[in-house]
């Protein structure tokens, strides 16, 4: 699976807000699914909110590049720029060509990360944080993570 093949996996048939959730549901597929989806991300570093990847964050410019992700901002209640990240057409028929090769590790990803997007990014944080303790140790918000 080249990079722009888990870019793919990693966004599947929704919209992810924020650069955060892009990286933290990236690095629980490769925490959870890695074996299944013949390796994913392996570069995951301590970072100013938790595990982050560098290669990752590569892969999505070059799935935006490649016109496979479309990514546009909306404005928070705070007035800060937020990005948005969503297939294309042209992303979508490419995910549909990975998934008959795994159909199943797909199926479970897109109903994980749908429940997922339901939870305020503290709690995913939070989990993340109490499982991965090593990630947090560059992290700006780990106490305000972790006192909530």
């Amino acid at each position: 699976m080249d990079g722009l093949d888990r870019v793919i996996v990693l966004i599947n048939d929704m919209t992810i807000a924020g650069n955060t959730r892009i990286q933290k549901y990236g690095f629980l597929i490769s925490q959870l699914y890695a074996k299944k989806l013949d390796g994913f991300y392996v570069d995951w570093k301590p970072y100013l909110y938790g595990p982050y990847s560098e290669e990752l964050k590569k892969d999505l410019d070059e799935a935006i590049a490649n016109n496979l992700v479309t990514k546009y901002t909306t404005m928070t209640p705070s007035n800060r720029e937020f990005s948005n990240y969503t297939l294309t057409i042209k992303g979508r028929l490419k995910l549909r060509r990975i998934t008959e090769q795994y159909h199943k590790v797909i199926k479970d990803l897109y109903d994980k990360f749908t429940e997922l997007n339901r939870r305020p990014m503290q709690t995913i944080l939070k989990d993340i944080y109490l499982a991965y303790p090593k990630y947090t140790v560059n992290s700006e918000i780990r106490n305000e993570v972790m006192n909530d």
